[in-house]
């Protein structure tokens, strides 16, 4: 942990660092290896955790094939039904229930989205 003119930061590798700004409380991930420099300034510890996850993932130990078996082993015996009904439901989540937006994340139209979400409704209520 670092505190750089007051403002606590956390170095994350070499090449990257995470603050928050002590008015907003907003956190900022700042990633100085790639050109340009990316930052990051959300209220959001899940955006901040993605992005940081994404960081790691991309450095030298590479952690991403690994985390991917480990993801997919978690799946392992849940039917495909659950998987693709969390899967919308948490894509929702990250778009504050923006529909539009989380189809095209989704790759599927909007009125298939609105579809599936009815479908999960009615099962539920069942």
């Amino acid at each position: 942990m670092l505190n750089e003119g007051g403002v606590p930061r956390l170095r994350v590798g070499a090449s990257a660092t995470i603050s928050v700004d002590a008015e907003t409380g907003l956190l900022t991930f700042t990633e100085q290896a790639k050109e340009p420099q990316l930052t990051i300034i959300t209220d959001s510890e899940e955006q901040l955790l993605d992005h940081l996850i994404c960081h790691l993932a991309a450095g030298p130990g590479q952690l991403a094939p690994r985390n991917a078996d480990a993801a997919l082993n978690m799946l392992v015996g849940h039917t495909m039904e659950s998987i693709e009904r969390q899967l919308i439901q948490h894509t929702l989540r990250r778009c504050n229930g923006n529909r539009t937006h989380a189809a095209a994340i989704l790759g599927i139209a909007p009125r298939t989205l609105r579809s599936k979400l009815r479908s999960d409704l009615k099962v539920r209520a069942e």
